[in-house]
């Protein structure tokens, strides 16, 4: 399957959890994003190595990033129902917060 990749701004970060008998590390990021003349949002979860790649590049709220991920599904069958993950393999910081807009003067000391 290949890559699906989307950029957006980091909504929220979620705490990194350390989940199944081998204590994987797993965190998720949500991202919002035009989609046509619609916002939409995505949430991708990062899961093992790919975790450290997130830790990396410090993603937070209200940074502009590029996702790569997977969409995978599985049913749960006692449940009669389908779930859907994007699983997070790359990410990258496109733009800060806090870095100031492209092309905008900073303004000079005043002495």
């Amino acid at each position: 399957m290949e890559l699906i990749e989307q950029k957006g701004k980091v909504t929220w970060v979620g705490k990194r959890e350390e989940v199944g008998a081998k204590n994987h590390p797993k965190q998720s990021i949500a991202i919002s994003f035009q989609d046509g003349k619609y916002d939409a949002d995505l949430c991708v979860e990062f899961f093992g190595q790919s975790v450290e790649k997130l830790t990396e590049v410090g993603a937070t709220v209200g940074d502009e990033v590029g996702v790569k991920f997977r969409v995978k599904s599985r049913y749960w069958e006692s449940g009669d129902k389908w779930f859907t993950t994007a699983s997070g393999v790359f990410i990258d910081k496109l733009s800060s917060a806090d870095a100031p807009p492209s092309g905008e003067a900073l303004d000079e000391m005043p002495f």
